[in-house]
């Protein structure tokens, strides 16, 4: 008696599996890469004067909200040890890449659409520091009712103003389309020891 022969069990595509983690990797990157980018660019060419506190966590708070359902559409719940890790990996990328996007976004809207007229104001470097690629100028002397009346400019050292301290800037100011205050440009006006012409 002959017995029946049972379909073979489906064996699942491995490789398959492999090769659509590796496309999702390579895409995570390449986004993380591009917000990244767009970070700095937005913080090199509109840079804010001062970032509040309020700013922070709000940009905080939606990039949690939008990764935690970007997260949850694309993978699910899921059930058992391994199913929480990899969507607490992936939420935390997700996070991470919606926290670079929204700032370095927010940032290029409110000096691509602020047209509004600026002020400048001549200030004196107190304070000079270069690591690596980068430089950092505290200049006081900003007019006004602030609680800081000095702010902190950053520039790529090869373009940074060939500036020390006792040097004097002359400093542009906008006000921002979204209300926050941005470097509109800067440049040398008198080096140390130097008499005005």
């Amino acid at each position: 008696m002959s017995v029946p022969s049972r379909p073979p069990a489906a064996v699942p595509d491995i490789a398959a599996g492999h090769a659509g983690v590796r496309g999702r990797t390579r895409v995570s990157t390449l986004v993380m890469i591009a917000t990244i980018a767009l970070f700095f660019l937005s913080d090199a060419r509109y840079q804010l004067v001062s970032l509040a506190w309020s700013d922070a966590v709000i940009i905080l708070v939606l990039a949690t909200v939008a990764g935690f359902w970007w997260t949850r559409r694309g993978l699910g719940t899921g059930d058992g040890a391994a199913s929480r890790s990899q969507f607490a990996n992936q939420f935390a990328e997700s996070a991470l890449i919606l926290s670079f996007g929204l700032a370095g976004l927010l940032g290029l809207l409110n000096g691509i659409l602020d047209g509004a007229p600026g002020s400048s104001f001549a200030g004196v470097v107190t304070r000079k520091s270069c690591h690596r690629l980068w430089c950092t100028f505290t200049v006081a002397g900003r007019p006004g009712p602030h609680v800081n009346p000095s702010i902190d400019i950053a520039a790529i050292d090869f373009v940074s103003p060939d500036a020390t301290v006792g040097d004097s800037l002359d400093v542009q100011l906008k006000p921002g389309a979204l209300g926050r205050p941005w470097i509109a440009s800067y440049s040398v006006r008198i080096l140390r020891g130097t008499a005005p012409q």
